[in-house]
């Protein structure tokens, strides 16, 4: 498994073609400044991955997540999304799909309510258990 990033807010890993967040705790979110820092690290190794033409998975673990650290987080849902805008060829061509490990039942419900409204281009995945990835990485084998 290969770092690319860590810090007290994020954790970003590349475990074979699974690049996977884990975000610790939603209340406590990266000023701005931090989040570039992030993106800046997260830009070379997308553009690296587009080179290369290699498929990937894209895997977000929520840690503590609360309906009220989800009010935070969108603070921060503009720069999040143009950065996955800037990345949109390769999230076209060479993204599986997205799974998203939560256990909350409201913020599952939000996020799919969010995604029918504006819908992904890729396939996305909600589970509880992250026992559970990997039955959803088989689909696309």
């Amino acid at each position: 498994m290969q770092e690319l990033y860590e810090d007290k807010y994020l954790d970003i890993k590349l475990d074979n073609n699974k690049l996977i967040y884990t975000i610790y705790n939603i209340d406590d979110l990266p000023t701005k400044e931090e989040l570039i820092i992030i993106q800046d690290k997260l830009d070379t190794f997308l553009n690296t991955i587009l080179e290369s033409k290699k498929k990937f998975y894209q895997i977000f673990i929520f840690n503590e997540v609360n309906i009220i650290g989800l009010c935070n987080f969108t603070d921060r849902l503009d720069m999040m999304r143009s950065f996955f805008e800037k990345h949109h060829v390769l999230f076209q061509s060479q993204l599986y799909c997205t799974i998203l490990v939560l256990d909350s039942i409201l913020i599952r419900t939000t996020m799919e309510v969010i995604f029918k409204i504006s819908p992904p281009t890729k396939p996305i995945h909600f589970t509880k258990k992250r026992e559970k990835i990997q039955k959803f990485v088989d689909m696309y084998k």
